[in-house]
C-alpha cells in the first residue's frame, strides 16, 4: 500500500479495477490488516469517526454494529469485509469463510442462550405468581374458617346467656320475689368482672386478632397480585422489545440490500465506462473538477455526521453560484461561514490539510467567478492594459507558471526597444493582478516585453 491512510473504499476500488484477485485479497489476513489500519487509536474497536474517515457508509456501520455499542469489533468488521468482497465479485478465501462461520455460530449460540435464559426467567416469574396465589387462597380459607369459628362461639355464648336468663326468670316466678330461699349470688371475682363479662372481653379480643390477621392476609394477597401483574407487564415489554428489534433488523437489512444494489449498479457503470474508455483509447476514469471534488468532500462530511444539512447550505450556495450573483452580500457571508467551518474540520481531523486547502480554493474560485468585479478607481483605470491579442494569449499559455520577476524583466526589455507604451503598461497592470493569478501575470508581462 502506498499510504497507510488510504480509505477502505479506495482499497476496494483498487481491487475492483483489476481483473484478477491481488495477492491476499479476500483472505482473513487481509481483513485483519485492514482492521488494524482503520483502527487508528488502537483500541481494538472502530469508532464512527474512524469509519467515516475511511469511507465506511453510516448505514453499513449501523447494520453490522450488532451489540449496539456504536463501534465495530474485529468480528463485526470481518463480516462487513467479507460482504464487500462478495459484492465486488471477488473470491473469498477458505480461512475467511471459516472465520465468518465461527463468528456466526458463536452469535447463534449466544442468541439461543439468551432466549433460554429469558424463557427460564419468565417461567420462574409465573411459578412464583402461582405459589403466591396458592398461599393467598390458603390464607383466605384459614381466615374464613377462623371467622366461622368465632361466629359459632358468639352464638353459643349468646344462647348460654339466654338460657341463664330464662332459668332465672323461671325460678323467680316459682319462688316469688319475697319468699323462698334466697337466690344464691356468685361470689365476686378478683377482677370485679363476672364470667359473662370476661367471656365477652375474650371474644372481643379474639375477634380483633382475627380481624388483624384477615387484614394482613388481604395485604399479602394484594402484594401477590401486584407481583403477578408486574411479571405480565415485564413479559409484554420483553415481547415488544423483541418485535421492535426484529423490525429494526429487517429495516437495516432492507437498507443494506438497497445500498448493495446501488453500489453494484455504480460498479457496473464504472466497469462499462472503463471498458468503453479502453476500447476508445481514452483514460479509464475522467479526472474530477475541483468543484466536483469539493462537493464530494462536503457530501462525505454530511454522510459521516460531521456536518448537518443546514451547515452544508453555505458550501452549496458558493459551489453552485453562477455569476453574476443575485445577492453578492449573501454569497460573501456564505463564503466566510464555509471557510470558518473548513478550519474547524481540519483541526478536528475530519478533513486533511490538503483536502481543506483544495476545498477552500474551490470556494474562492467559484465565488470569484460569481461576484462582481469591484471598481479599481480613476487612477487605476488609466493604467488599464489593452486587450490581449491572439498571439499574446498563445504565448501566455506556452509560458506556463512564470513569475512576476520575468514580467518585470519583459517590461524593461520593451522599454529598451522602444515599446514603452504597450510593454510597460501591460507588465505593470499584470503585476498588480499577480497576487490573484500569478501564473498568467508573469507570462503575459514577459511575452509582451519581448
Amino acid at each position: 500500500m502506498k499510504n497507510a491512510a488510504l480509505t477502505l473504499t479506495t482499497l476496494l476500488a483498487l481491487t475492483i479495477s483489476t481483473s484478477a484477485n491481488p495477492e491476499g485479497e479476500g483472505s482473513l489476513k487481509q481483513a485483519r490488516d485492514l482492521f488494524e489500519r482503520v483502527d487508528r487509536d488502537g483500541d481494538a474497536r472502530i469508532s464512527a469517526l474512524e469509519a467515516g474517515r475511511n469511507g465506511i457508509p453510516s448505514k453499513e456501520f449501523v447494520a453490522y454494529d450488532v451489540d449496539r455499542d456504536r463501534k465495530l469489533s474485529e468480528s463485526e468488521f470481518t463480516l462487513f469485509y467479507r460482504q464487500l468482497i462478495i459484492k465486488a465479485g471477488k473470491n473469498v478465501d477458505e480461512d475467511l469463510d471459516a472465520e465468518v462461520a465461527r463468528i456466526t455460530a458463536a452469535r447463534r449460540a449466544k442468541k439461543d442462550q439468551d432466549a433460554e435464559r429469558t424463557d427460564q426467567a419468565r417461567e420462574k416469574a409465573l411459578a412464583d405468581a402461582k405459589r403466591a396465589e396458592a398461599v393467598r387462597q390458603a390464607q383466605a380459607a384459614e381466615d374464613l374458617a377462623r371467622a366461622e369459628k368465632v361466629r359459632e362461639e358468639q352464638q353459643r355464648l349468646a344462647q348460654a346467656r339466654e338460657e341463664a336468663a330464662r332459668a332465672a326468670e323461671a325460678k323467680e316466678a316459682k319462688e316469688g320475689p319475697d319468699g323462698g330461699a334466697p337466690i344464691p349470688v356468685d361470689p365476686p371475682a378478683t377482677d370485679g368482672k363476672t364470667d359473662a363479662e370476661r367471656a365477652e372481653a375474650a371474644r372481643v379480643e379474639k375477634a380483633a386478632a382475627d380481624a388483624a390477621r384477615a387484614e394482613q392476609a388481604r395485604q399479602d394477597a394484594a402484594r401477590v397480585e401486584k407481583a403477578r401483574k408486574d411479571a405480565l407487564l415485564a413479559e409484554q415489554a420483553s415481547q415488544d422489545a423483541a418485535r421492535i428489534e426484529k423490525a429494526r433488523i429487517e429495516k437495516a437489512q432492507v437498507d443494506a440490500a438497497r445500498a448493495a444494489a446501488a453500489r453494484q449498479a455504480e460498479l457496473a457503470q464504472a466497469a462499462a465506462r472503463a471498458e468503453e474508455a479502453r476500447k476508445g483509447g481514452q483514460p479509464k476514469t475522467p479526472r474530477a473538477t475541483p468543484e466536483q471534488r469539493a462537493a464530494g468532500y462536503v457530501r462525505r462530511l454530511v454522510d459521516g455526521g460531521r456536518m448537518t444539512e443546514d451547515q452544508a447550505k453555505d458550501f452549496h450556495a458558493v459551489l453552485t453560484a453562477a455569476g453574476p450573483a443575485a445577492d453578492p452580500m449573501a454569497l460573501r457571508a456564505a463564503l466566510v461561514a464555509a471557510k470558518k467551518r473548513i478550519s474547524s474540520f481540519v483541526v478536528s481531523g475530519s478533513l486533511t490539510s490538503d483536502e481543506g486547502r483544495e476545498l477552500a480554493s474551490a470556494l474562492d474560485a467559484r465565488a470569484k467567478a460569481a461576484l462582481p468585479v469591484e471598481d479599481p478607481g480613476p487612477g487605476a483605470r488609466e493604467e488599464t492594459s489593452p486587450p490581449t491579442t491572439g498571439s499574446d494569449a498563445k504565448q501566455s499559455g506556452d509560458a506556463g507558471p512564470s513569475t512576476n520577476r520575468r514580467g518585470t524583466d519583459g517590461a524593461q526589455q520593451g522599454q529598451d526597444k522602444g515599446g514603452q507604451g504597450t510593454g510597460s503598461r501591460r507588465a505593470t497592470d499584470k503585476q498588480d493582478a499577480g497576487t490573484r493569478r500569478p501564473a498568467r501575470t508573469g507570462g503575459l508581462g514577459g511575452e509582451s516585453g519581448r
